[in-house]
């Protein structure tokens, strides 16, 4: 499977080293104004994840201080 895709990326003329094509994880392969694209779903931006673990963290937060104001909690009651 690793030749085949090595020999696939390489038959689109791809400009990587073979070092660098048999790091490459890809799902698709497109054409954008001519050139060929390579998508990968397992590449995830840093910034998105780092948002998405602080909106998260948040949550649950105040999730369970919901929990203790509505007076779910019997060893928080004054």
């Amino acid at each position: 499977m690793e030749q085949d895709k090595n020999a696939m990326l390489q038959a689109f003329n791809f400009e990587n080293e073979e070092d660098e094509l048999k790091k490459i994880s890809y799902e698709r392969a497109f054409f954008k104004k001519g050139k060929i694209e390579i998508f990968d779903s397992k590449i995830i931006d840093d910034a998105k994840a780092k948002l998405l673990g602080i909106f998260v963290t948040r949550f649950i937060i105040l999730h369970e201080l919901g929990h203790i104001l509505n007076g779910h909690c019997k060893l928080c009651k004054l």
